[in-house]
């Protein structure tokens, strides 16, 4: 910290998204799929089986009234599935071999 001023950084550039982009995506996101369904499966029904479980917990406790509440707040775990999806493919994209140990850690 030298007390002297930072020069602004160049204005990023913003790209587009467009039909073409998200088809490509869907495309890649199938193909993995198909060469490790097994994951996939599993970090769907961990989110699945998340919903009936808080469902379950508050109608079976009388808190039918938090559902709501809980349903508008359950997608904040959409990220965390997420990332072991992110891991299957980061290792389908560079040849490491796909272990349970390895994706969920």
């Amino acid at each position: 910290m030298s007390g002297e001023p930072v020069a602004a950084s160049a204005v990023p550039v913003i790209n587009t998204v467009t039909v073409a982009d998200l088809v490509a995506a869907l495309r890649l996101g199938w193909q993995d799929f198909t060469l490790a369904p097994l994951y996939g499966l599993f970090f769907a029904s961990v989110y699945v089986l998340g919903g009936w479980v808080m469902y379950g917990a508050l109608t079976g406790a009388g808190r039918l009234w938090w559902t709501l509440p809980a349903a508008a707040g359950f997608p904040i775990l959409g990220p965390f599935i997420a990332c072991g999806l992110y891991e299957v493919s980061r290792r389908i994209e560079r040849g490491v071999p796909l272990g349970w140990r390895g994706v969920l850690g």
